[in-house]
This record gives C-alpha cells, sequence and structure tokens, in this order.
C-alpha cells in the first residue's frame, strides 16, 4: 500500500464526453494520430463513431459489425462474428476483408510488422493473418485463458500481451513467431482490454470492484496501480501517443473516459527473496522503485516499529524472532516521497512449520507408489488448524487417495455430522461406504490432532480427536465389509482432492500414515512428539517443518516427496498445546460400557450392532419383539474390555426370517443393562 493515492501523484486529467447518442455499448477504442482521432466500435447499433480533436462524435461507419479494433496507418481494422475488415480512416470504404469458416466470434486485435493478430474469443484461439495476402493461420489453438478478450504487441519484448475476461485469469505473453505461451501474472481477472504507452507501461481495463484501469511496469515486477475507478464495464482500451492519453471505452455507460498521464512517473515497490523460513532468517530485499525523478535516498523499516533499519538501496536483513513482519520502505526523489507498506510478508518460525491451505488450488500432491497402495489396515494421521467450518458439500479435505478421503463438514446435510469428521471408502467389492463422527468435534482456531484407522478384518473405521476415540457411524445400508479397491495408480492429495473442490481452509501438519490399525494408546504415545521416521508400519511422514520452498519431503525410508501447489508455510503446531482432556463427544474404549445404535436402522435384511465392554465380565447381546419375547441370542460369553461388532441377519433362534416390525437388543454385562430399539422393513 502506499501512504497516499498513487492517482495523487499522476498529474492527470479525466473527462467524459457525452456520445450525443450515437454510441450503444462502447466496445474498444483506436487512436489514430494523424487526425487525432479516436474510432469507436458501438457494439449495439452495429456501427463505428469518431471522435475528433473537438470532441465532435459522428457517424463514421453504419451497419457494421464492430468488437475489437486497431488502427496500422491509415486503416481501421473491425473485427466481427467471423471476418476481419479493414476500413480507409479517411474514406470510409473497406479495404480488406478476411472472413474465417467456422469461427463463432473475433474480438481483440493487434499487430506487428505486416500481420495482423485476432482473438477468436469463444474458442480462445489467436488468428495470424498477413495483411498483403489475406492468407491466415492459427498462431496459438489451445493453452489460453477462458473467454480470452484482448491483446496488444509489445514491442519492447517481441511478444503478444493477451489478456482474459474468465474470473481469477491470467496476464499471458505469446511469442508472435512460435506461439510459445508464458504466464505474466498469476491471477487477477475479468480483463477487457490492454493497451501500452511509450514508456512501456502496460494499462489494462477489468471490471472487478466496479470497473478500474491498472497499470504495470513493462516487467510486471511491481504490483499493479489503480489509475483509474469506477467505469462501467471498461472495454477495449488504448494510448494516444501524441497527448499521452489513456481512452477507455464505458460499454455499459455508452461513453468513452479520457485520462491524461503526465511524462513524470513514480511508483516506489520493492521484492524480497524469502517469505517464510525458520529463525535466524536472513532476507534480500530488492528495491524495485520505477520512476524518472532522481532519487534521493531509500529508508527501510523490516519490523514496522517506526525505527529506521537501513538506508542501503538493496538492504540484506537478519529476523530472528518467531513472528510476522509488515515491512515499509520510503523513497525520496527530488519532487516528492512516497511510502509503501507491505502488510504481514515475512514469516519467521521456531522451527516448526506448516501448510496454509488458503485457496481452493491450495494442496500438496504425492505421486503414486507401491508403498501408498493400502488395502486391508491403514492409519491416517495429521495436525489441523481450520480458520473456517467449510461450506462445500464435499468438506474440506485432509487426505485423498480415491480408495478413501478423510476430511471435515461444516454444517452437513442429512445424517453426516455437523462440524465432524467423516472418511469415505471404496471398497473392492464395488460399494462406496460413508463412516461419520458426531456433531460439533473440529473446532476453530485450535489446533487438533485427528485421526482415522481403518482395519478390514474386523470391518471396522475409528475415528480419534488428540488420540481419544469418538464414535463413528456407518451411514446407508451397505455393510463395512472387505478391504479397499486397488489405489496404486492413484495420487495421494493432502489438504484437497484431486479436482481441487474441497480444500479445508486452514493449516495443516505432521501428516502420518501407518499400513495397520493403531489404537489409542499408540497414537497417544507419539502424539506429541516429532518421529524418527523409522517406526514400525510407518509408510509415510511429512512434518512439513521445511518452512520453505515448493516440496515437503518424506521422512519414512520410503521418500515420497510431495509436490506444493498453492500452500504458503505459516507457524506450526505447538505439541504443547494439545490437550487429552476427554470432551462430551469422547468414547474411550478403555472407559465405558456403552451399546451404539444399530445401523443401518430402518434395516433389510442385515444390520450392524457395536458395543463396548470397561471391564472383564459375562456379556449377553439378545434380540427381542415388541412383546419381549426372546427372538434372537446374538452373543454369550466372556469378554475383555475393547470394542465389539456384531451382525444380525434378522433370523430368529431357528434361523427362520423373521417378520417386519419393531424389535429391541439388549446388552448385559454384570449389573448393566442397555436396551435399544431397531426396525426391520421387508
Amino acid at each position: 500500500m502506499l501512504t497516499r493515492s498513487i492517482l495523487a501523484l499522476i498529474i492527470f486529467f479525466i473527462s467524459s464526453i457525452t456520445a450525443q447518442n450515437l454510441i450503444d455499448g462502447a466496445e474498444s477504442v483506436a487512436y489514430h494520430a494523424p487526425t487525432n482521432s479516436y474510432f469507436v466500435s458501438s457494439l449495439m447499433n452495429n456501427r463505428v463513431v469518431k471522435i475528433d480533436s473537438q470532441n465532435n462524435y459522428t457517424i463514421f461507419k453504419d451497419g457494421i459489425i464492430a468488437f475489437g479494433n486497431c488502427i496500422k496507418g491509415d486503416t481501421l481494422f473491425l473485427s466481427s462474428g467471423n471476418s476481419v475488415n479493414g476500413i480507409d480512416v479517411y474514406t470510409g470504404d473497406i479495404v480488406f476483408n478476411v472472413s474465417v469458416a467456422g469461427t463463432i466470434q473475433f474480438d481483440g486485435m493487434t499487430y506487428k510488422g505486416n500481420n495482423l493478430y485476432v482473438v477468436e474469443t469463444r474458442s480462445n484461439r489467436i488468428l495470424k493473418i498477413d495483411i498483403s495476402t489475406g492468407a491466415y493461420s492459427y498462431l496459438v489453438a489451445s493453452g489460453l485463458e477462458p473467454t480470452t478478450q484482448d491483446l496488444f504487441y509489445d514491442h519492447f519484448n517481441d511478444r503478444i500481451l493477451v489478456c482474459a475476461y474468465g474470473e481469477n485469469s491470467s496476464i499471458l505473453a505469446i511469442d508472435p513467431n512460435t506461439g510459445e505461451i508464458t504466464e505474466l501474472v498469476e491471477s487477477y481477472g475479468r480483463f477487457d482490454g490492454v493497451t501500452m504507452d511509450l514508456n512501456g507501461f502496460v494499462y489494462l481495463s477489468t471490471h472487478v470492484n466496479g470497473g478500474q484501469v491498472l497499470m504495470y511496469d513493462n516487467n510486471f515486477s511491481i504490483d499493479p496501480v489503480v489509475i483509474y475507478q469506477g467505469i462501467e464495464e471498461p472495454a477495449g482500451l488504448d494510448y494516444n501517443i501524441e497527448n499521452k492519453i489513456i481512452a477507455v471505452p464505458s460499454f455499459i455507460g455508452d461513453e468513452v473516459i479520457f485520462i491524461e498521464i503526465d511524462e513524470n512517473y513514480f511508483y516506489p515497490d520493492f521484492d524480497q527473496d524469502k517469505m517464510t523460513g525458520h529463525s535466524p532468517l536472513t532476507v534480500k530485499f530488492t528495491n524495485k522503485t520505477l520512476t524518472n525523478h532522481t532519487v534521493e535516498s531509500f529508508k527501510w523499516d523490516f519490523d514496522n516499529d517506526g525505527t529506521i533499519d537501513s538506508e542501503e538501496e538493496n538492504p540484506t536483513f537478519t529476523f530472528t524472532q518467531n513472528e510476522t513482519y509488515t515491512v515499509s520502505l520510503t523513497v525520496t526523489t527530488n519532487l516528492d516521497q512516497i511510502t509503501v507498506i507491505k502488510d504481514s510478508i515475512i514469516y519467521v518460525f521456531d522451527g516448526e512449520s506448516s501448510l496454509l491451505m488458503e485457496t481452493n488450488e491450495s494442496r500438496a500432491v504425492v505421486n503414486f507408489s507401491p508403498e501408498l497402495n493400502l488395502i486391508d489396515k491403514l492409519t491416517v494421521e495429521a495436525f489441523i488448524f481450520i480458520e473456517e467450518y467449510p461450506t462445500r458439500l464435499r468438506g474440506g479435505t485432509i487426505i485423498d487417495k480415491s480408495a478413501y478421503r478423510f476430511y471435515i463438514t461444516g454444517s452437513a446435510l442429512g445424517a453426516v455430522g455437523d462440524r465432524s469428521l467423516v472418511a469415505t471408502l471404496k471398497l473392492s467389492n464395488g460399494k462406496t461406504i460413508t463412516i461419520t463422527g458426531p456433531d460439533d468435534v473440529i473446532e476453530i482456531g485450535k489446533w487438533q490432532h485427528v485421526a482415522f484407522s481403518f482395519d478390514s478384518t474386523q470391518s471396522e473405521v475409528k475415528f480419534y480427536i488428540n488420540g481419544n476415540a469418538i464414535q463413528s457411524t456407518v451411514l446407508g445400508s451397505n455393510p463395512l465389509e472387505g478391504g479397499l479397491v486397488n489405489n496404486e495408480t492413484n495420487n495421494l492429495y493432502i489438504g484437497n482432492e484431486a479436482n481441487n473442490s474441497s480444500g479445508i481452509n486452514g493449516k495443516i501438519d505432521e501428516v502420518r500414515i501407518w499400513n495397520f490399525a493403531r489404537p489409542s494408546a499408540e497414537i497417544l504415545s507419539t502424539l506429541k512428539n516429532k518421529l524418527a521416521g523409522t517406526e514400525p508400519g510407518l509408510i509415510a511422514y511429512w512434518n512439513m517443518n521445511e518452512g520453505s520452498g515448493t516440496e515437503l519431503i518424506d521422512n519414512s525410508p520410503n521418500n515420497n516427496t510431495a509436490a506444493i501447489e498453492f500452500a504458503p508455510y505459516r507457524q506450526g503446531v505447538d505439541f504443547e498445546s494439545i490437550t487429552f482432556v476427554e470432551t462430551q463427544y469422547n468414547i474411550s474404549i478403555a472407559d465405558r460400557f456403552d451399546l451404539l445404535q444399530n445401523y443401518p436402522n430402518p434395516f433389510n435384511p442385515t444390520t450392524v450392532i457395536q458395543y463396548q465392554i470397561d471391564e472383564p465380565s459375562n456379556v449377553s447381546l439378545n434380540v427381542y419383539d415388541i412383546l419381549g419375547n426372546e427372538v434372537a441370542e446374538l452373543f454369550n460369553g466372556y469378554e475383555t474390555p475393547g470394542s465389539y461388532t456384531i451382525k444380525w441377519n434378522s433370523t430368529d433362534k431357528k434361523g427362520n426370517q423373521v417378520s417386519s416390525g419393531i424389535y429391541f437388543y439388549s446388552l448385559r454385562s454384570n449389573q448393566n443393562v442397555i436396551t435399544k430399539k431397531m426396525i426391520l422393513l421387508r
């Protein structure tokens, strides 16, 4: 940010000329220097309007479809549905025409030498036309952004600048000779026009924030400067080289906005070679100020305390505290002084770091490998710090391996728990099973250790919060039987799904994967410890303590490195902040006698009953009809403390199928009795 508006620094003049009702849908504008005139494509009434040096509006050409336009010499080139026309700016005669069968809509245009380049905006291609012969070919047939809109030839770098109207679209550079595409600006979006001044500064119109005109330096090395705000749908703009004016058509306003730019320019900016890392962190800062003033001084404040830490142009500074730092640079010239402040740009960690999943694209990707192809047993663990509950129906993903996905929910629908843990398993029998935890086990703004284990031999999935087992329920009528589908060729995704549709919106740390179902006691024994990486059964371990860079090292012997995508490093988990205090949703198998609700319920013909025993004892589990008659004895014997699962296939003691109706199942152990109701529907 600047301490005062950049508009006050660029001495400029803005005017809006009444279109005298001639313009309807100002789509693009082109400036002709010899006549000091502007030619405006008026799309909605199929005409071109001329604005002369006295600001008089006249109809230059009527009855012609005009999207994009540009002027080469004395010819005004116009793009329409599937053709490009050239019109003599003095006579209005059509002197050039090329039609391309199959094209739906041409738009923005530019030229280099004797070649005209035209955007085909529906199919996102760029056509190259030889102006002398009319011969054409596609310079770019794929790889552009959706709804590519406009382009401009940059003679400073022999490249074509391309912008698109899509949400969060990029700014691209195209080699006019080879068609090679380079990304210049990762994401901004809603662009409708691009042009350039004599200093090489690039101007783009965008529909975001009420309609803006942005300015970039030619290297796109500084953040964009907003030189104008509040144009209703600004479209294909152009630069007046004679009078130093940016002309911006307003599609909705049916007018042209004129912005006069002073030749003096002053845009302070800086960059740094690091943004994250562990203390002590040494960072090299580079001044990137753009100005044709005489610079007199640079003053840096690296910790936002009001004290000048350096007066070098390109200083180096070492950060020693575990903090987030705001950095400012004050540049003084012979004409002015500006301070640029960048909030929270340096993050220094204490040896523990994590990844922040802050966008829809944030994740870490692990390429498939045989070691990660777990079928019968597994345990997944991670520390998570959720900043906001998911609003998507698919929740926020912790781990996705296709065969299994472990995620959290916000306000879910149906039987899935709200603000809970959920796992989805794809079984080898072709069925997909969803298991959910109870409501409100996930909390906002604090580190929590979460885990789930799967054991096909026991037909069992368990969830854990901070090492404590919590209740889990299988949804639907599918029984949890068999192992997982083969997932050897599926990548593993941390913090998001394969299709980037369900990020967790928070931090993730200490991801651990085991090839067996870990019990609560084992999870608790290592929960607050960094692992060596060689623990038995540990097949993947990303502790995320790199602090910077684009890869996560797998600290297990399998070395399955993860590639980081759009996820910055942040401070990691404080192990000592994690507590093991049980809350109302905790169900520890060591200290509770409990009978869970059968699932599915209602059922036909099979249901699953789970129960827990807190001390060694003789246990019986029986089914009764509505009159109290015993229908079936499911178990009668001695049990040690633990969790148990039994299936009932709706048969009586003699093996006969019982009829539809209400039944009760009762668990007895010593002096304890729990009874619950279930419904059989045939």
